[in-house]
């Protein structure tokens, strides 16, 4: 019994950890994307029915298409995805961390004739002065070498950029990092908007499936707003100077832009 726990817990982490999940998993997150994309989010429903029919706007509305990154399968992506790459990180670290630290290079005769790279040199010199032209050798190309010996046989081991094997990590991490950010937005955060005139207050925003509000701990002001024009007339930059108020003290002003090309 415990045998089969060992392997069904081996069989599911190499599953999770499997090079085949992680292009499934982008090509899935590249494709709903692109549906994202092409399918306006967060619309009425009036206007999905004008756009696709009653009976595509049910078929959609059931996938989740209308608040696609909102959606369970969406967000079992990301998961699933983040599991995938911390999984893989973890297995293969330790591998890799012994490569980079080991001391002891020697290589086994098998190791060496299975190299598709390797060449052959027969020299009458002394050993002594044959390992000494080699240290001179891989000193000069790549760093100092390691060098080990067994049984009357010297190896002279010598690499450069040994720590870049790490960098494949810092993608993993940082890629995790979004993905747990994105997660986070999506579970825990909201979109809203408010309206405040030149001048005015607001302590309420609005969101999308609450149309009551949410009030604020705090008191937005508009002090300014400003729109600059293209040659054309067409608005070109839109600037708000906004004032966070706690009671009657500011505590933040900012000057918020937003650009149309």
């Amino acid at each position: 019994m415990e045998n089969q726990k060992k392997k069904a817990r081996s069989s599911v982490i190499q599953s999770l950890s499997s090079v085949r999940l992680t292009v499934f998993l982008l090509i899935a997150l590249a494709v709903a994307s692109i549906i994202g994309t092409v399918i306006p989010q967060n619309q009425p429903p009036s206007t999905y029915i004008r756009q696709f029919g009653d009976t595509a706007y049910g078929i959609l509305n059931r996938l989740q298409f209308f608040d696609m990154y909102h959606s369970l399968w969406f967000i079992l992506l990301l998961g699933t995805l983040t599991v995938n790459l911390l999984t893989c990180s973890i297995r293969r670290f330790s591998s890799t961390w012994y490569v980079i630290t080991r001391k002891n290079i020697r290589p086994s005769d098998s190791l060496l004739n299975s190299l598709s790279q390797k060449g052959e040199i027969v020299t009458t010199r002394a050993l002594e002065d044959v390992k000494e032209v080699c240290q001179r050798y891989l000193s000069a190309r790549f760093k100092r070498p390691i060098v080990t010996e067994n049984q009357g046989t010297w190896y002279l081991f010598a690499d450069k950029g040994r720590y870049t094997r790490l960098g494949v990590y810092v993608i993993h991490l940082s890629v995790i990092l979004i993905l747990i950010g994105g997660l986070i937005g999506l579970l825990f955060g909201f979109r809203a908007h408010v309206n405040i005139v030149e001048g005015g207050t607001a302590d309420k925003i609005y969101l999308r499936d609450n149309p009551e509000g949410r009030s604020l701990s705090f008191v937005i002001r508009c002090d300014d707003f400003d729109i600059t024009y293209y040659d054309t007339g067409q608005p070109k930059e839109y600037r708000s100077i906004i004032t966070v108020l706690d009671g009657e003290k500011e505590v933040l002003k900012k000057a918020i832009r937003a650009y149309r090309l």
